[in-house]
Parts: C-alpha cells; sequence; structure tokens
C-alpha cells in the first residue's frame, strides 16, 4: 500500500509542478500584454489566478504528503530504498 501512495505521490508532484509552471507561464504572460489604460482591469483577478494557479496545487501536494507519509515536502523518497541503506 506504500508503494502505491508514494507512486501517486510522484505522479501529483510532477502534475502539480506542470500545473504551477504553466500558470507563472500564463500570468507572466499576461502581465506583459496587459492594456494598462484599460479602467476594466482588476488586480483582484490577477491575485485570484495566482492563488488557483500556483498556490493550490502546491498546498495540495503538501496536505497529501503530510498526511500520507508524515512530511512536509513536495518531492517524497522511495521508501524502499531508505529501508535498505
Amino acid at each position: 500500500m506504500k508503494m502505491i501512495l508514494f507512486r501517486l505521490s510522484r505522479l501529483i508532484s510532477v502534475v502539480s509542478i506542470c500545473i504551477t509552471t504553466l500558470g507563472f507561464w500564463l500570468i507572466s504572460s499576461l502581465i506583459i500584454k496587459h492594456d494598462y489604460a484599460n479602467p476594466y482591469y482588476s488586480w483582484y483577478g490577477l491575485a485570484e489566478a495566482v492563488g488557483v494557479l500556483v498556490i493550490s496545487p502546491i498546498v495540495f501536494i503538501l496536505i497529501f504528503n503530510w498526511i500520507c507519509f508524515g512530511r512536509l515536502s513536495i518531492w517524497i523518497k522511495n521508501p524502499i530504498k531508505e529501508n535498505i541503506e
């Protein structure tokens, strides 16, 4: 069971890192292409996008690893290799 959780943790970590990278890229491109003369633009919308696309996946994987492994880490070491050493 621990090996399944380990592999699931690794999968979620890789997906979270991809989503975070995509979120940074998307938000930075929105900032660069933004029309600052537009009075309807809201910084609140950008802050919400940062929270959803960047912070949420990282918090999710941290909570998942803490509940399953008791470690507050994004990348968990292989439990089988830890037992061998």
